[in-house]
């Protein structure tokens, strides 16, 4: 029994002496690396260094275009319809005849009126003279004064109405309606013909509330329409208040259209500016979410350390996709950024020489001028474009508002449809 207790402790011994020379030799630093357990090595990516610039983010909307003035012509006086002068579609001038309408009895009313003036002239004449020698009273000739303005006025009224029979245009435009026929009666308020002023296009859209704050009047819109061609234009409207049920704002950009080829009622697409970010262009692939969950780009910092720096897209072009909130200058992970966490040691592969672009954001807008059609017309500043013979906001009012004044009914420059 003894004997087999010796034993057991003699094999459990032999055990332990097994063990703790195994684990002195794996820490043993003269063996050969073959011996030893192969160390992970960090995982190689690819960089480029990126610098940021300034780009201006764009809001991408859809809007309607209206005239800049949209005129009922109205009948001023009744009678019927005794010429037309114009067709629909037709361009005419301020104060080009449209129509007439037959005189009536007015011309008869008018000779009444002014036999009578010159008959109570006469008697006032008359009155006056005997009133001063003391053979007439005075309150004979304040009766023929009296007479004489009432008669005076109403020959006035007969020559407006004689004048009103003579329908003109109130403004340059285009005749979009003629709504009589020849021989036809109006009466006074009846609407004749419809007149539409495009010499500039109000190109309305819908900015949200989050939005609106970063919206500038006085800023230059580009404006794609429907029909294929395209314009620049100012933001000159912003709504004070907006809408109840959508909480959007209404903002108008003004369109110069001065050979008027491009028609009111159809929708455009509109670039809105808003704020100017510092933004880095990269390809759309080498963006990322972390655990969180939010999007961002990984970098690499000079100890060859992942950072992932949380972005937002301001613009997206063919070239790539613009993201906001990086530093200015950082190395970034082209290649293998899908393998790597933020915080892990990595092997950065050489930088890529092509992408290493001093101004990214000039050539980015070079290729959106050109693609949108904008050629030596417009002047570069910075990431942003600009053009050089869009007329003020001012200047257009005044265009369509000559003397500070716009035709009842019209909608006048400063009208705008409800929310």
């Amino acid at each position: 029994m003894t004997r087999s207790y010796w034993i057991a402790g003699a094999i459990a011994l032999a055990v332990v002496v097994w063990m703790a020379s195994g684990i002195a030799l794996r820490d043993d630093p003269q063996r050969p690396s073959s011996e030893r357990a192969a160390k992970p090595e960090a995982t190689q990516v690819a960089i480029r260094s990126s610098r940021a610039s300034a780009v201006t983010r764009l809001l991408l909307l859809q809007g309607e275009v209206r005239a800049a003035r949209t005129s009922a012509v109205p009948a001023e006086t009744s009678g019927r319809v005794k010429a037309i002068y114009v067709r629909e579609g037709q361009r005419v001038a301020l104060g080009d005849r449209l129509l007439d309408l037959t005189l009536e009895a007015r011309i008869a009313r008018q000779r009444e009126a002014e036999a009578q003036i010159a008959q109570l002239s006469a008697e006032l004449s008359g009155a006056r003279t005997l009133s001063a020698k003391g053979y007439a009273a005075e309150q004979r000739v304040q009766k023929l004064e009296a007479a004489l303005a009432t008669a005076q006025a109403g020959l006035a009224r007969i020559q407006e109405e004689i004048a009103d029979t003579e329908i003109t245009a109130p403004y340059d435009g285009i005749v979009n309606n003629v709504a009589v026929e020849h021989n036809q009666y109006v009466a006074i308020g009846a609407v004749l013909a419809t007149m539409v002023d495009n010499s500039i296009l109000r190109v309305g859209v819908d900015v949200a509330q989050q939005d609106i704050a970063s919206v500038e009047r006085g800023r230059e819109v580009r404006v794609e329409f429907p029909t294929g061609t395209s314009a620049w234009g100012r933001i000159c409207f912003i709504s004070a208040s907006a809408a109840p049920k959508t909480r959007t704002f209404l903002v108008e950009i003004w369109v110069p259209n001065r050979e008027q080829g491009t028609p009111s009622g159809i929708s455009a697409d509109v670039r809105l500016p808003l704020e100017t970010r510092s933004a880095h262009l990269v390809s759309a692939a080498v963006l990322s979410l972390d655990d969180k969950g939010r999007l961002g780009i990984k970098a690499v910092d000079e100890a060859d350390v992942v950072q992932f720096h949380p972005s937002e897209i301001v613009r997206s072009t063919d070239e790539g996709v613009w993201v906001a909130g990086a530093p200015a200058s950082i190395r970034l992970i082209t290649t293998g950024q899908g393998f790597v966490r933020a915080g892990e040691r990595v092997r950065a592969g050489p930088e890529d020489e092509d992408g290493r672009a001093e101004e990214p954001g000039r050539a980015a807008d070079a290729g959106l001028a050109e693609k949108l059609g904008i050629g030596k017309q417009t002047q570069q500043s910075g990431a942003g474009l600009r053009t050089a013979d869009v007329p003020t906001c001012e200047e257009m009012r005044a265009a369509i508002s000559p003397a500070g004044s716009s035709p009842a009914g019209s909608g006048g420059p400063q009208a705008r449809r409800p929310p």
